[in-house]
């Protein structure tokens, strides 16, 4: 009978061996959060570092957008600046060609009224001499009938 009971020491063995199994199972579904938890704080941190150079971005877009606009704005103040000497220069023009033709009109005036001065003179001188008769061409241009 002795020959058909177990061994025991091997039984035992087994158990021992078995417990100390046992108290390491408990470890491990810790071990396996422990090692889930890291590798999300790791996919956390990359996803915070690109967020990071994401924002970076961002700030620069923004430092450029502002940048562009006051280039932009200067150069509408530039528009504008030349577009009122443009203004100011085709009205000065329109201001020296109306004093000119003002000019020239009191010089064609003036000049009219010289040529009638004169006229009238002549016109005077003339009617002060005193024509003879045979003075005068005949009517008929010179010939004799």
């Amino acid at each position: 009978m002795a020959n058909n009971l177990p061994d025991f020491n091997i039984l035992g063995e087994n158990l021992e061996s078995m417990a100390v199994q046992l108290r390491y199972v408990p470890n491990i579904a810790p071990m396996i959060q422990a090692e889930r938890i890291g590798s999300a704080k790791r996919r956390i941190t990359a996803v915070e570092n690109d967020l990071t150079d994401v924002q970076g971005q961002l700030v620069d877009v923004r430092r450029e957008h502002t940048q562009f606009r006051t280039e932009l704005a200067d150069l509408r103040r530039e528009s504008n600046r030349l577009a009122q000497q443009l203004v100011d220069q085709n009205n000065n023009l329109h201001h020296q060609m109306n004093a000119l033709a003002q000019q020239i009109l009191n010089q064609n005036a003036y000049l009219h009224q010289q040529t009638n001065d004169r006229i009238s003179q002549l016109s005077t001188q003339v009617g002060t001499l005193v024509l003879e008769p045979s003075d005068h061409l005949p009517m008929n241009g010179g010939l004799t009938a």
